[in-house]
């Protein structure tokens, strides 16, 4: 794929340093994005796949044709949202999650 090594202690800022945007699909009405996540990090509800006959915009059709097909990664980190939670990162007044 034409990638260079990274040594250990690259990776886990690299995200953030690249400011590459990232999504966290919960609802905000259960976990508001945190005051202190910078501008390219969203939290924007649940996705729903609503319209089984959707067609992309041109552009975007055009955009995925055009080149290689895009790579996705992402991963569920089950015991994220507790350890989040308790980072002094969060702020949650008198909510209770059920995990």
């Amino acid at each position: 794929m034409g990638l260079y090594e990274l040594a250990n202690r690259e990776g886990p800022g690299l995200a953030d340093r690249l400011k590459i945007p990232h999504l966290y699909s919960w609802s905000p009405q259960l976990f508001p994005k945190p005051f202190d996540w910078k501008n390219h990090i969203d939290v924007t509800g649940y996705c729903f796949l609503e319209d089984q006959d959707y067609q992309p915009p041109a552009d975007l059709a055009a955009f995925l044709e055009a080149g290689p097909t895009p790579i996705y990664i992402g991963y569920v980190l089950s015991s994220w949202l507790p350890i989040c939670l308790s980072s002094g990162s969060a702020l949650l007044s008198s909510t209770t999650l059920t995990l």
